[in-house]
């Protein structure tokens, strides 16, 4: 699957003016369960929303996304067997994830591509 609305929200807010980005994810969140805003589908990396935010560092919708997510979504993997708090740079993100559930003894599982195939 490719981008969903609430992705390209998060991984293309850097580049819209505040203002603007605040009333884009309201819209968003206020259609609950709609294709395009479900907080539980992955992009075509693996993503959902939650890593792509952590990624992004966006602390409001970080927060956000981990109080509507059961502990056992932040533990989700991406394609490259990454989860949210892998992804993390900053320390508040990682005390929010670890605070509400997420599991710091996850390995990380490196996968390499030999003739267009996924192995682990």
């Amino acid at each position: 699957m490719g981008k969903t609305a609430l992705h390209l929200a998060i991984s293309r807010h850097h580049a819209m003016q505040k203002q603007f980005f605040g009333t884009w994810i309201d819209c968003i969140f206020k259609v609950p369960f709609a294709e395009n805003a479900s907080i539980h589908l992955a992009d075509y990396e693996g993503n959902t929303p939650l890593p792509l935010a952590i990624r992004y560092q966006e602390d409001e919708i970080s927060l956000l996304l981990i109080k509507l997510l059961d502990p056992p979504e932040l533990n989700r993997t991406n394609f490259k067997g990454e989860t949210a708090l892998q992804i993390a740079k900053k320390e508040s993100h990682f005390k929010l994830l670890l605070g509400n559930g997420a599991n710091a003894n996850i390995v990380l599982k490196k996968t390499f591509n030999v003739c267009g195939r996924e192995n682990k």
